[in-house]
């Protein structure tokens, strides 16, 4: 699914090539346009930024996304972030599509 959102900044330098990393993300002045990612995928992401940060003699720096060692609940909350993101970007999209009308 393809989505455009109007960011507050819009003279923010967001071009990206279609082989640029991410590799979903096209923009163009005040426009985002992307493939809207499923909550798992966003989830990966604020997991993967969190683990990044952690020293590598963390307890769980060695932990993998998903580890069955640790609680689903753990887990949940990260979904339940993304869950918060997808959200957000739907209500972007909906106050931009009421300003184009």
């Amino acid at each position: 699914m393809i989505r455009k959102i109007a960011f507050d900044k819009p003279n923010a330098d967001l071009t990206c090539s279609k082989y640029d990393e991410p590799s979903f993300l096209q923009a163009h002045p005040s426009i985002l346009t992307l493939t809207t990612p499923t909550i798992e995928e966003i989830a990966r992401v604020i997991w993967q930024r969190q683990h990044d940060a952690l020293a590598s003699d963390a307890i769980s720096h060695d932990v993998k996304w998903r580890d069955e060692s640790i609680p689903s609940r753990f887990w949940d909350e990260f979904l339940l972030d993304a869950h918060a993101v997808l959200l957000l970007l739907y209500k972007k999209n909906i106050e931009y599509q009421n300003t184009r009308i």
